[in-house]
């Protein structure tokens, strides 16, 4: 064959393929051509009027913008213009019957470049129905579900589930006709995540990771990497269901990811791809990361933080300052309590993407936690000011909620309200409600902020345990039974939504304590204990709970793991210290008392057990808690001038009550005398509630070097006063301040120092103040130890109850 010939056999061959080249891929026809009598070129543009033969001019605007006319009688020839979907029509009709999976391409292509997405995406579909070639039919289907997932973006509702069939049609048809690759699995994925079913996402995206890194080329040279056969990834085992509607209403359909309006980020200036992922094309490596960042999403959503952060902390070697990736992990340091390392991985990222609106909101917030508010309030106002979102778009929602709160927390209320109401413009902004209801709560207006945290909660359904968390609080603040009942059952519904469970058992536990129900108390605790990894803090709570109970062992067990935890915390050792000072274990128990001085030398527990120990080892003790049978006193006590009150016992305790009479201040005393002994301290315990408006009551001390009384004065103070002698005159009183209010109080006079005569007061084992009276229960002798009580005026009502009397005496050595 001459060289001539073979040019015009392969022109023959190539025509037909030119033709539908040139009918596919060339521009259509965007203006009218008319071809006039007398003028030598056509001239192109769209016609005005006179389309028609019977008119009598036409009027045209070419190309270039300018208006002529002709007369229509010298028009000779109109092609009209095309529309891109007549041109579509026109090349669709070519390839109909014998098109290729080539030209179906080709023309789905110009088709999406035009703006047809549905013819663009049918002839897609025809591609990879009519391809022959495996791998090039997953190819065109790959294609076609990377548009369905695009579509995805912008629909809601229904026309987002029949999306959702289509992509799920779509990867099943792809696996029909035997196709399988890591493509497919993400979005199966998608689908699965979409529906609410997290472990058949979980599955997918797993096989679809490892499918992938199972071809890097480990060592290889990334020029040319290493490719070796792989088998097909397994499918996940389940299947999200064909159709999402009626089918699928049982679904638990998770909430989508919030949608923000910024900026397109640029190209990241560090790509690690070439060393990390080798033997992965730039497409395979852009679906490796997607997988990743879907499987990081999946995982924080279901309570697996640590699976979640290697997720994304995986992508980041490869491209540090992965937008997607960057937020997904801040957002989990911040839950494990990383605040510092989130705002640096924040940081990092706005070096790359600075008008990035969520990046700057997210780490506005997380300033915020940081006690940053100044701070804050820059990244949430530059949203506002540089990116400038619309005012109706979730990120302006969003901004403008954070920002309010921030106002809130900084105390500024006047500018947080308009900010917060206008993230809550309709219809509503559960976070901004939310806010609201804390800025009713901060200014007094309990009713509003129950209001604005019960609408939170519906508006932000079904994930609104925030807004319970909160309303229970409030709710608590009110104190009566019933808002108890109704803060329990916010707490409770804040667990089912997503709150915390160790934050809703702590709330829980505190309202057992405020109803009183030491039982309910003690379950939570233990069942806290059981669903985390307990702390110190939790472990002495518990084991205080089982000292209530006596069950010293299981208590001191708990004491001694917290510490194994923190050495020096100081609940646990003051547990322990209670354990061996309530089992007589006095060298244990002084050796903890003194390690909790060391820690805080103003711990008054610790100095009172210790003076204890002391009183122990010096002292005898007489204790009279009058446990005996019968109504009368007796024991050594005698009555001294009643003045109209009955001095009586009545289930173990001592009542002097009734109305003075005879002679007002008259004294009524219940005495005791003391022998032969050095007594040292005199201890009982009393209830003055309903003393009577100018009455007083106390105790009294006596020996033969003089006399100290210790009680609560007609005007509510705690005072002091005292004689030099058996003979002399009291004292004017000395006030050791207010009394320490309703309930039972333990009062003491105690002789510190017998050489010197100091006397120590004290009031529930707290030392109120002290006084010195020479030869105060120096020798030893008479001592008259007495509980008193007086009206000051006749016909006064009076009421003292005594518990107990506990008599120190100085042991013989």
């Amino acid at each position: 064959m001459t060289w001539r010939a073979a040019v015009v056999v392969f022109a023959l061959l190539v025509a037909p393929l030119a033709r539908a080249q040139e009918a596919i891929d060339a521009d259509f026809r965007m203006f009218d051509v008319v071809v006039v009598e007398g003028v030598a070129d056509p001239i192109e543009g769209t016609i005005l009027e006179g389309r028609d033969p019977g008119a009598s001019r036409l009027k045209i605007r070419t190309r270039q913008g300018v208006i002529t006319e002709f007369p229509r009688n010298k028009v000779r020839e109109i092609t009209d213009r095309e529309t891109a979907e007549s041109a579509f029509r026109t090349r669709a009709a070519r390839i109909k019957e014998r098109g290729t999976a080539g030209e179906h391409r080709l023309l789905g292509e110009w088709a999406l470049r035009h703006g047809l997405r549905a013819e663009g995406e049918g002839e897609l579909r025809l591609a990879a129905e009519v391809e022959q070639d495996a791998a090039r039919s997953l190819a065109h289907r790959e294609r076609l579900i990377g548009l369905v997932e695009e579509r995805l973006a912008d629909l809601t509702g229904a026309a987002r589930d029949a999306a959702l069939e289509a992509l799920l049609a779509e990867v099943s048809r792809a696996e029909a006709k035997g196709g399988a690759s890591a493509r497919l699995l993400l979005a199966r994925a998608r689908v699965a995540r979409e529906v609410g079913l997290p472990e058949v996402a979980r599955g997918a995206l797993e096989a679809a990771r490892d499918a992938l890194e199972g071809r890097r080329g480990g060592e290889a040279d990334p020029a040319t990497p290493a490719r070796p056969e792989q088998p097909a990834p397994p499918r996940p085992p389940e299947r999200p269901p064909a159709r999402f509607g009626r089918d699928g209403e049982g679904l638990e359909r998770p909430p989508p990811p919030p949608r923000h309006d910024t900026d397109a980020p640029p190209a990241l200036p560090d790509d690690h791809g070439d060393r990390e992922l080798p033997g992965l094309s730039h497409p395979e490596r852009d679906v490796w990361r997607q997988a990743l960042l879907l499987l990081g999403a999946v995982e924080a959503r279901d309570g697996r933080l640590a699976e979640a952060a290697d997720a994304y902390e995986r992508v980041l070697e490869v491209w540090p300052q992965e937008r997607a990736a960057c937020l997904g992990l801040a957002r989990l340091r911040v839950t494990a309590g990383q605040r510092g390392a989130a705002q640096d991985l924040l940081t990092a990222a706005l070096k790359v993407f600075p008008r990035d609106g969520e990046l700057l909101l997210v780490r506005g917030q997380v300033r915020a936690l940081l006690g940053d508010l100044e701070g804050a309030r820059q990244d949430l106002s530059a949203v506002l000011t540089a990116v400038r979102p619309p005012d109706d778009s979730a990120l302006a929602r969003d901004v403008r909620a954070a920002l309010g709160l921030v106002l809130v927390l900084a105390g500024e209320h006047d500018k947080a309200g308009p900010s917060l109401e206008a993230a809550d413009a309709p219809p509503g902004h559960g976070p901004a409600r939310l806010a609201r209801g804390l800025l009713a709560e901060r200014q007094g207006d309990l009713a509003a902020a129950r209001a604005h945290y019960e609408e939170a909660a519906r508006l932000l359904a079904p994930r609104a345990g925030d807004a319970h968390y909160a309303l229970s609080f409030l709710l608590a603040g009110e104190g009566d039974a019933a808002a108890l009942d109704a803060a329990v059952g916010a707490i409770r519904a804040a667990a089912r939504q997503g709150v915390d469970l160790e934050l809703c058992l702590r709330a829980l536990t505190d309202l057992a304590v405020r109803r009183g129900d030491p039982e309910a108390e003690l379950r939570l605790l233990e069942l806290h204990a059981r669903t985390a990894a307990p702390g110190p803090d939790l472990l002495a709570r518990l084991g205080r709970s089982y000292l209530r109970q006596e069950r010293h062992d299981e208590a001191r067990a708990l004491f001694e793991r917290a510490l194994e935890q923190a050495p020096d915390h100081a609940a646990s050792l003051r547990g322990l210290a209670f354990v061996a000072y309530a089992r007589d274990d006095r060298p244990r128990a002084k050796e903890l008392f003194e390690r909790l001085l060391k820690l805080d030398p103003q711990d008054g527990w610790a100095a009172r057990g210790q003076r204890n120990l002391e009183e122990a080892r010096t002292r005898r003790v007489w204790v009279d808690a009058f446990d005996r049978p019968g109504r009368e006193v007796k024991n050594a006590w005698r009555v001294e001038a009643p003045f109209g009150l009955k001095v009586e016992m009545v289930d173990g305790k001592v009542f002097l009550a009734g109305r003075q009479q005879n002679e007002a201040e008259g004294r009524t005393r219940l005495v005791r005398t003391v022998q032969g002994e050095h007594v040292v301290k005199l201890e009982a315990r009393l209830h003055l509630d309903r003393l009577g408006e100018s009455a007083r009551a106390g105790l009294r001390f006596e020996t033969g070097h003089g006399g100290v009384v210790l009680f609560r004065d007609t005007d509510g103070g705690l005072k002091v006063t005292w004689s030099k002698s058996k003979t002399a005159p009291l004292e004017d009183p000395r006030p050791l301040g207010a009394w320490p209010g309703h309930g039972p109080r333990t009062l003491a006079i105690e002789v510190e120092n017998p050489q010197d005569g100091t006397v120590a007061l004290w009031v529930d084992g707290v030392r109120r103040g002290e006084l010195k009276v020479p030869g105060f229960g120096r020798d030893r002798g008479d001592a008259e130890l007495s509980v008193y009580a007086q009206g000051t005026r006749l016909d006064e009502q009076v009421e003292v109850v005594l518990e107990e009397v506990r008599i120190y005496v100085r042991r013989e050595r």
